[in-house]
């Protein structure tokens, strides 16, 4: 536990910290790089390779460029095995670990309490003891309650590693690293070798390439299939796991941490789909399926005033995916998607802003003409029509601004336009 808490205070000290990095030398690399490296696999040593992976990733600029492939290989590999383990499985085997470890212990201080009891009963006078004796077991079974439960230690140091594994995936995405334009202004530059040469001896040999990291972390993140492990950290927390953590005290911090580690999925997976090609995430197949599931987290999604994280970090990965597959000319997906949020969702504000995004997207083109055709757009915008204009009479004065339902008026109206506008492509796509 102790080792953990001093991973993390470096794993923070290290972080945008370039006047500390002078002050590492090679030793301390090395055992650093043993931590990473070794076999152990108890929950508590998991947290710590983590933490380790972290302060690793922030020493990166004093890592020979040679080592670096290797290194980060090191650190993915790490981040990959922790996000592997199903911590909803592992939750619920901790608490039934506790529960039959507390039930142990309470059968076998009864028996204590009950041969001692016996051993102490000589006479009419002595019979409260067992009473008393009862007192003592209670006091004793409570001794064993968090926080110093193990069960309960081990799981929260998972559920921290893969917090942490997905903060340090977002960090590799957003490093702060000289731009690529930097370093393609060095490169064109008659003095680059110069600076090379200079830098490279101010380092003592030590030089780091962002490009050539960029490529590092972009081959370890499919290698080690990072995206699909994100993806599948973005699904709700195991609903089994929740209820038991959510019934006992002790474990119910524990739901916020499953929530928070959904969070920091989505955003790790904002910046994938930034960052990473179409191809690399599956072609336009696997960004259909990834807006049919953000999508169904968020229609599942019972109160938003409850989940501001949440809404956050899913409105983030929705904008990264429009905006990449917009980019590509997926119109049929993003339209597939998006009459799925007007239709479905049961805000009209969320609707109106759904409808906004499809006019845009099917406005002009012969791509998006020919899409509108493929998804019958025309034919669910005229389902749609009447029930829209049904739920903004009906609930518009009473849930909605003035501001709001000035908006909702003119989506209405826009509305309108638009499915005589796609009358119209439709009649002359197919006659």
């Amino acid at each position: 536990m102790c080792c953990g808490i001093y991973a993390y205070c470096l794993q923070t000290v290290t972080e945008d910290n370039p006047e500390l990095l002078n002050s590492f030398t090679a030793p301390a690399l090395h055992v650093l790089e043993s931590a990473m490296l070794s076999p152990v696999s108890s929950m508590d040593y998991i947290q710590l390779k983590t933490l380790v992976a972290g302060t690793v990733w922030n020493l990166k600029d004093i890592i020979p460029s040679k080592s670096q492939a290797e290194i980060i290989n090191a650190i993915l590999k790490i981040l990959s095995e922790v996000l592997e383990v199903d911590a909803g499985e592992i939750v619920i085997q901790m608490k039934e670990a506790e529960t039959q470890r507390l039930k142990a212990a309470a059968e076998t201080e009864e028996i204590r309490e009950n041969a001692n009891g016996d051993h102490l009963i000589e006479d009419d006078e002595m019979e409260e003891i067992p009473h008393k004796g009862k007192v003592r077991r209670k006091t004793f079974i409570s001794d064993l309650l968090p926080p110093t439960d193990k069960e309960l230690r081990e799981a929260i140091a998972l559920l921290t590693a893969q917090q942490t594994a997905l903060e340090i995936i977002v960090n590799m995405c957003c490093s702060e690293d000289p731009s690529d334009d930097e370093w393609e202004e060095l490169s064109s530059s008659d003095e680059s070798d110069a600076f090379m040469e200079n830098s490279f001896s101010e380092c003592g040999g030590q030089l780091l390439s962002p490009l050539c990291l960029s490529h590092e972390v972009h081959t370890a993140f499919t290698n080690y299939l990072i995206p699909k492990k994100i993806f599948e950290k973005t699904a709700f927390p195991n609903s089994i796991a929740v209820d038991l953590c959510s019934r006992s005290p002790t474990w119910k911090s524990l739901v916020r941490k499953m929530n928070t580690i959904q969070c920091r999925a989505l955003v790790c997976l904002q910046s994938l789909v930034s960052l990473l090609d179409v191809d690399h995430l599956g072609g336009a197949a696997a960004l259909q399926t990834l807006a049919q599931h953000l999508s169904q987290l968020l229609f599942s999604q019972p109160d938003f005033a409850k989940h501001v994280d949440f809404l956050e970090a899913i409105s983030s990965a929705l904008r990264a995916l429009l905006q990449t597959m917009a980019s590509k000319n997926i119109s049929q997906t993003i339209g597939c998607f998006l009459l799925e949020v007007a239709t479905k969702d049961s805000s009209l504000v969320v609707a109106g802003e759904a409808l906004d995004a499809l006019f845009d997207v099917f406005a002009d083109g012969k791509e998006a003409e020919r899409a509108s055709v493929q998804i019958k757009l025309l034919s669910a915008l005229k389902e749609f029509q009447p029930v829209f204009k049904t739920k903004i009479r009906k609930e518009g004065r009473g849930k909605y601004s003035p501001d709001q339902l000035c908006v909702l008026d003119n989506v209405k109206m826009n509305l309108r336009r638009f499915v005589a506008y796609q009358e119209t492509v439709e009649k002359r796509l197919t006659t």
